[in-house]
């Protein structure tokens, strides 16, 4: 996939977490209201609440904070695991995109780490459903 697509797939996720609507099949999980993050990118630690973690099976979409802090993840899992997923964020009204990823993730919570594409800064997280 090339970068431009990696990063409108991340601009999707930013979308759900600012406010998008997520709808999904019976027998999900759902957390709405309650979620929590925490972003380090570089040495800049962000935190955010409230927002959505929604979990179907082996998919995680999770939206988290309002302006000027966002977090959207959309990840596939495996056995609790997920690489490449679609993750973006606005943190102080800048976005950022991972667009090659590694983490975890359950209807409880979950962490994630990778690099953002354009600033090419170290970014780290964990969210809390």
């Amino acid at each position: 996939m090339g970068l431009r697509k990696k990063v409108l797939a991340s601009v999707t996720a930013i979308g759900i977490a600012s406010g998008g609507l997520i709808i999904t099949a019976g027998g999900a999980g759902a957390s709405v209201g309650n979620a929590k993050a925490k972003v380090t990118v570089g040495s800049k630690t962000y935190k955010m609440s409230g927002g959505a973690c929604v979990v179907t099976g082996n998919n995680v979409d999770i939206g988290i904070g309002s302006k000027p802090n966002t977090l959207g993840i959309n990840a596939t899992t495996k056995k609790g695991k997920f690489s490449n997923a679609q993750i973006g964020m606005v943190l102080s009204g800048k976005p950022v995109a991972i667009t090659t990823d590694t983490g975890t993730a359950n209807s409880k919570g979950g962490t994630f780490k990778g690099t953002d594409v354009v600033s090419h800064s170290k970014v780290k997280g964990t969210f809390t459903c």
